[in-house]
C-alpha cells in the first residue's frame, strides 16, 4: 500500500478552464491530510474522492504557497466543505513577506469584498505562519523554501518525499531542495516554442517567475527524484499542446506526466 497517495484537485493557473481548476494539491496520508494552495480546485472536494477523503479526517492542514488569487480564492468556499472539521491554516509569514499570514489574507475577506473576515468563518480555524526552514505537523517534516516570483512564493517539501513547487523559475536552488523526492510536483506554464520565442526576443522577465516544460525537466534530472508531476498549467494552452509540452519534457526526464484533475499519483 502506497504511503502517500496524491490527489490533483487543480491544476491550472490563474484562470479555470472547461477541465481543469486553479492550483489544489492534496496528500492524503493514512494519519493525515495535506492540501497545497487552495485555488477554485478546492471546488473538487465535492467529487466522490473528495467527500472520501473529507471523511476520513478530521484533522486539514492547508498550505499557501503564496497570496495570489488563484492560488487563495478556494478560501472562500472552506465554510463549505470544512465547518465540520479542525482546519489549520499555514501561509508565508511575516518574515518572508512582511505580513503576517492573518493581515494579508484580512485585506480579502472584508466587506465589501466578502462578508465575513477569518476569524467569522463558522468553522474551527487556525492560522499559522511559516517560516524558512523545516517545521514539524503531525509528526511530518515540512520544509519551506524561498522561491524567486513577483511577490514572495515558498515551495513546500513534505517528508523528504513529496515537493511542491509553483510560481517560481526553474533554478538551481530547486533541484537541491528536491534532491532525491520521489515525486516533484512542478509548475509549468511556458512550453518550449514560447521559451524559446522568449530568449530571441531577450525578453526573460517572465522566466524570472514562472517555469517552462525544458527547465522543469533539468531541475527534476538533477534533483534525481522519481517522478515529475508538471501542474500549474498555462490556461491559454490547448489540451493538445498540454501535449506536446509532455513529449518535450519527456525528451529530458523520462518519468514526467501532466495529471488531470481529480488524478491520483501513488507514492
Amino acid at each position: 500500500m502506497s504511503k502517500y497517495k496524491i490527489i490533483t484537485l487543480g491544476t491550472v493557473g490563474w484562470i479555470p478552464t472547461a477541465a481543469r481548476e486553479t492550483p489544489c494539491i492534496c496528500v492524503d496520508l493514512k494519519d493525515s491530510l495535506f492540501i497545497f494552495d487552495a485555488g477554485t480546485g478546492i471546488s473538487n472536494f465535492s467529487s466522490k474522492i473528495g467527500l472520501e477523503m473529507l471523511s476520513k479526517h478530521k484533522e486539514i492542514h492547508l498550505f499557501l504557497s503564496h497570496s495570489h488569487l488563484d492560488h487563495v480564492i478556494g478560501l472562500s468556499y472552506l465554510p463549505f466543505f470544512f465547518k465540520d472539521k479542525n482546519l489549520h491554516l499555514y501561509g508565508p509569514g511575516k518574515n518572508i513577506t512582511g505580513l503576517s499570514v492573518s493581515e494579508t489574507l484580512d485585506s480579502l475577506f472584508k466587506k465589501p469584498l466578502f462578508p465575513l473576515s477569518l476569524n467569522k468563518f463558522p468553522l474551527s480555524l487556525e492560522i499559522k505562519d511559516l517560516d524558512l526552514g523545516e517545521t514539524l505537523v503531525e509528526n511530518h517534516k515540512i520544509e519551506i523554501i524561498l522561491q524567486e516570483h513577483s511577490d514572495p512564493s515558498i515551495g513546500i517539501k513534505l517528508d523528504d518525499a513529496v515537493t511542491y513547487i509553483t510560481d517560481t523559475s526553474c533554478n538551481e536552488r530547486t533541484s537541491k531542495f528536491a534532491k532525491d523526492s520521489k515525486v516533484l510536483i512542478h509548475e509549468t506554464w511556458y512550453d518550449e516554442a514560447d521559451y524559446q520565442m522568449m530568449k530571441n526576443n531577450k525578453d526573460e522577465s517572465g522566466l524570472r517567475i514562472h517555469s517552462y516544460s525544458s527547465g522543469a525537466a533539468e531541475v527534476a534530472k538533477k534533483a534525481e527524484v522519481e517522478l515529475l508531476a508538471m501542474v500549474h498549467l498555462n490556461p491559454a494552452y490547448s489540451e493538445e499542446r498540454y501535449k506536446n509540452m509532455l513529449d518535450e519534457t519527456k525528451e529530458i526526464f523520462a518519468n514526467t506526466i501532466i495529471p488531470d484533475d481529480l488524478d491520483v499519483i501513488d507514492v
